[in-house]
C-alpha cells in the first residue's frame, strides 16, 4: 500500500512538474508577450465617489445590456466566416483602438468638470445620463477588448489543452494588471485624476507591442487552409491524373 502511495505521489508530482515546465515555454512565447488586460478598475470608484444608491442600481442595471450590446457587435464581426481570419483580428483590434480613444477622452472630459465640483447624482438628476454615460462606455470597451483578446487567444492553436493553458495566461496577466489600479485606488486621489493618468498610460503602452503580435499572427484557421491539398478538375486527391473508360455498347 506505502509503495502504490509512492508511486502515485511521484507521478503526480512528475505530471505536475512537467505541466509547469510547459506552461512556462508557453509563457514565453513571442505571441503572448503583450499586456493582455484590462488596467481600468477606477469605474467603480468613480460610480461610488460621484452618484447616489438610486443612480449605481440603475447603472448597474443598464451596464449589463451594454456588455451584451458591445459582445453581439464584436462577435458578429470575428464569426464571420466570409472574411478573411487576418483581415477579422486586424481590424477587430483597430475597432477595439478605436473605441478605446473615444471612451478615454470622454471620461477626461467628465473628470475634469468633477474635479472642480465634485456632484452626488442620483438618477432624477439632470445630468445624470450625461455623467453616467462615462460607465457605459468604459463597460461597453472592456467587453470589447476582453471578446477580442480571447478570440485572438483561441485563433493561435486548435489544441484544447494547448487553449487551456493559453487562455490561462491570458487570464492570468489579466489579474495582475487588474491588481494595478485597485492598489491605487485604495487611495483617495484628489480628482481621481492619479489612477485615471495610470491607466490611460498602461493601456496606451499595450498598443505597439500588441500591434506587433497582430501584424506577425496567422490564425490557425488560416493555416489549416492553406496545408489543405488543392485538388485541380481531372485528377483526383493523391494528384493523380483521373482517367474515365467507356465500355462498348454490347449488342444484345
Amino acid at each position: 500500500m506505502y509503495g502504490l502511495v509512492e508511486d502515485l505521489g511521484s507521478a503526480y508530482w512528475g505530471c505536475n512538474r512537467t505541466g509547469f515546465q510547459h506552461q512556462n515555454r508557453k509563457s514565453r512565447k513571442r505571441e503572448l508577450r503583450f499586456w493582455a488586460a484590462y488596467f481600468n478598475e477606477y469605474s467603480s470608484n468613480f460610480e461610488t465617489y460621484y452618484f447616489g444608491v438610486r443612480a449605481r442600481a440603475l447603472i448597474a442595471f443598464v451596464s449589463d445590456v451594454v456588455t451584451i450590446v458591445a459582445s453581439q457587435m464584436i462577435t458578429h464581426w470575428l464569426d464571420w466566416k466570409s472574411i478573411d481570419p487576418k483581415k477579422r483580428v486586424t481590424y477587430g483590434w483597430y475597432y477595439v483602438i478605436l473605441v478605446h480613444i473615444v471612451t478615454w477622452i470622454y471620461a477626461w472630459i467628465i473628470q475634469g468638470e468633477y474635479t472642480t465640483s465634485p456632484p452626488m447624482l442620483d438618477y432624477s438628476s439632470p445630468e445624470f445620463v450625461k455623467r453616467a454615460f462615462a460607465l457605459f462606455l468604459w463597460s461597453f470597451a472592456q467587453q470589447t477588448v476582453e471578446n477580442w483578446l480571447h478570440y485572438f487567444v483561441g485563433s493561435l492553436t486548435d489544441n484544447i489543452a494547448e487553449l487551456t493553458r493559453l487562455t490561462g495566461i491570458l487570464r492570468g496577466q489579466e489579474s495582475f494588471d487588474e491588481a494595478v489600479p485597485c492598489g491605487l485606488n485604495s487611495r483617495n486621489w484628489y480628482g481621481g485624476r492619479v489612477p485615471m493618468a495610470v491607466n490611460t498610460i498602461l493601456l496606451g503602452l499595450c498598443i505597439i507591442p500588441t500591434w506587433i503580435v497582430v501584424h506577425r499572427h496567422a490564425p490557425q484557421e488560416t493555416q489549416e487552409k492553406l496545408s489543405e491539398p488543392q485538388s485541380n478538375p481531372g485528377t483526383d486527391n493523391s494528384g493523380m491524373k483521373a482517367t474515365h473508360t467507356v465500355e462498348p455498347n454490347k449488342a444484345s
